[in-house]
């Protein structure tokens, strides 16, 4: 007990002196009082969003939003930076050398995480009636019982929905894959207890809860190896060999067809998965729990990943000590091609892929309501228009091309603006449905967002001065 505490109090005074991962932790707190689940009655779970918005399925924005919120924070909680410059949030960690397990040491981590969560929103708590009627507090306007009592359930109840993800990202893992699926599965798992009944009253959500937190503790380091995913592989390296191409050539061609395999197998995946829903009776929201887990693989295997190669995506990831952010372009820097030609394609290719990943959301919505319904329309799991959720995440695309700009060259600072812009598009759309705001207002925003997210990296795409091309040689 004492090398938790001793940990927890060593983990709360550091992010309180890292200006970024207190910044995530502020806004995770922040955004926990416009979105947070309590109990979870399996036929209506509109109460998370407040109230029931037409077209928009509350129980998968709050599956969406349990994995997102847990995993802006919980990355950020593996310990302090050993490896990397000092400004890279994503670098290897370690823990310190304290008489504590690590099931204990990751409670700890957890721990911090939701301490911000409870200060945010005991704050709220104890401001009571001073609260701006106007602001869409969940669990603030509850009629016929006290507001403070229903608002601090509210809370007690989210944190033990929640933790479970919290503690499943500050968990280390020696599979990159398992570390991204974990919290996903957690989902299903979830979903299941929901569909049951179990999280629509204290005690079976309490106990859910910790069967979850159990989980994630117990095959923490114990979990199956997927092929090439051992980070320390004594495996003899393959020898690949190919006709020799001009290197400005073979830029492109890796640039067009590197990403083929990956996105050609992927929707094979979501293939399958239209036909299922056909001809087997899944259980409620169990195609989208399924579509969901491709468009996943989709951002980590497609777009995270131009021209076919791992280096961005593993040098953003905090169990990777081969490579950093900006690895993928000192990779290119002493071949003959123009380093700004390498730049533009990584852009070109968060455009592409990223328009190919959108346009392939609406068109799997689009079949699955035709091969439904007969009729060719947006719809959600209950049969109600569902484009105005999809349409105004054509934001996201300038914002995730720029963001893996900034990761291939390193650009920690715009980086993170453009990682900020895509928390900001969802924050942005979900509150604007909320508020029922007008269309236009929200367009504004999201084109506001979008440009700040998508256009600072395009520094990187110009051809640079003589002098600058002197110095960095």
């Amino acid at each position: 007990m004492s090398g938790f505490l001793t940990h927890y109090r060593i983990q709360l005074v550091r992010v309180t002196r890292e200006p970024f991962t207190l910044l995530v932790l502020i806004f995770t707190a922040a955004a926990s009082l416009f979105f947070w689940p309590g109990l979870c009655d399996p036929d209506d779970a509109d109460g998370f969003l407040g109230h029931a918005i037409e077209g928009v399925d509350a129980t998968g924005i709050l599956f969406i939003w349990l994995i997102v919120l847990s995993m802006l924070s919980g990355i950020l909680l593996a310990g302090p930076i050993v490896a990397g410059r000092k400004a890279e949030p994503f670098s290897i960690r370690a823990f310190p050398a304290l008489p504590v397990g690590p099931g204990a040491r990751n409670l700890a981590e957890a721990a911090v995480i939701v301490t911000f969560i409870v200060t945010a929103r005991g704050a709220v708590l104890l401001l009571g009636e001073r609260v701006p009627a106007a602001i869409p507090f969940p669990g603030l306007g509850a009629e016929g019982e006290d507001f403070r009592l229903a608002y601090a359930g509210e809370t007690v109840w989210g944190c033990f929905l929640i933790f479970p993800f919290i503690l499943s990202w500050v968990a280390p893992a020696r599979a990159t894959a398992y570390y991204v699926t974990r919290p996903i599965l957690l989902g299903v798992l979830c979903w299941i207890a929901l569909e049951l009944g179990f999280l629509s009253s204290p005690g079976p959500l309490a106990g859910t809860s910790l069967v979850l937190s159990l989980i994630t503790l117990l095959t923490a380091g114990k979990e199956p190896l997927f092929s090439g995913s051992r980070m320390n592989s004594s495996a003899v390296p393959v020898i690949r060999r190919r006709p020799c191409l001009s290197p400005e050539r073979q830029l492109r061609r890796d640039l067009w067809l590197g990403p083929l395999p990956a996105a050609a197998l992927l929707i094979a995946l979501e293939i399958v998965c239209l036909i299922l829903n056909q001809v087997v009776a899944l259980p409620r929201f169990g195609f989208y729990m399924l579509s969901s887990l491709v468009f996943g693989f989709i951002l980590s295997f497609v777009i995270l990943r131009p021209m076919g190669s791992s280096v961005i995506a593993m040098g953003l990831s905090s169990l990777s000590s081969y490579h950093k952010p900006g690895d993928f372009c000192l990779v290119w820097a002493n071949l003959p091609v123009r380093r700004e030609a390498v730049t533009r394609g990584i852009y070109l290719h968060g455009l592409v892929t990223g328009t190919g990943a959108w346009l392939f959301v609406l068109g799997v919505n689009l079949a699955n309501t035709w091969l439904k319904t007969g009729e060719l329309y947006f719809a959600d799991t209950e049969g109600d228009p569902a484009g105005k959720f999809f349409f105004p995440m054509i934001a996201l695309i300038p914002c995730l091309a720029g963001g893996l700009t900034c990761a291939a060259k390193g650009d920690t600072f715009r980086g993170i603006v453009s990682l900020a812009a895509v928390i900001a598009v969802f924050i942005v759309h979900f509150g604007c449905l909320m508020a029922r705001a007008p269309m236009e207002l929200e367009t504004g925003i999201l084109i506001a967002v979008a440009a700040a997210g998508g256009i600072p990296p395009l520094v990187h795409l110009r051809t640079p001065r003589p002098s600058e091309q002197t110095r960095s040689n």
